[in-house]
């Protein structure tokens, strides 16, 4: 099983449905919580899965603010180098963090790896794997 955290400047709960949808369309799409927002989704096609959690803020210093700032504070952690500021900016002014889940991962299913960046690309947002921050094309933008 592999993870990750989608960082996104905006909250565009419906689009994301969208193109999870259009990717997977013959497979079986499970949304849970209210719509237009939800809670997850989750994709299910034979043995793996594609799961997508939605976190927002609800209130200061919950769950999602500190998510924001552990990450920053690794991030700034990483020596300097061009971008390195533009990425704590954005990752400060994260709106929705969207945690995913692919199992049996990645590798083994490489359209999860193109859906994660698809939806970066179209809601601007970045790509956290656990050791840097990625582009919604999956270039490296501050790892260490």
């Amino acid at each position: 099983m592999d993870n990750c955290t989608i960082y996104s400047p905006v909250f565009d709960s419906q689009r994301v449905k969208e193109i999870v949808k259009e990717f997977f369309p013959d497979d079986e799409v499970v949304v849970k919580g209210n719509t237009p927002e939800w809670d997850s989704v989750e994709v299910k096609a034979g043995n793996s899965r594609l799961v997508l959690n939605s976190k927002v803020r609800k209130a200061p210093g919950d769950d999602f603010s500190r998510l924001v700032m552990s990450t920053h504070t690794y991030l700034s952690r990483i020596p300097e180098r061009e971008g390195k500021d533009r990425v704590l900016k954005v990752v400060l002014g994260t709106k929705w963090m969207i945690g995913v889940v692919s199992a049996p991962g990645f590798e083994n299913n490489p359209s999860h790896e193109e859906c994660v960046f698809k939806i970066c690309q179209e809601i601007g947002g970045m790509v956290f794997n656990g050791r840097g921050m990625l582009s919604g094309s999956g270039d490296e933008l501050l790892v260490p």
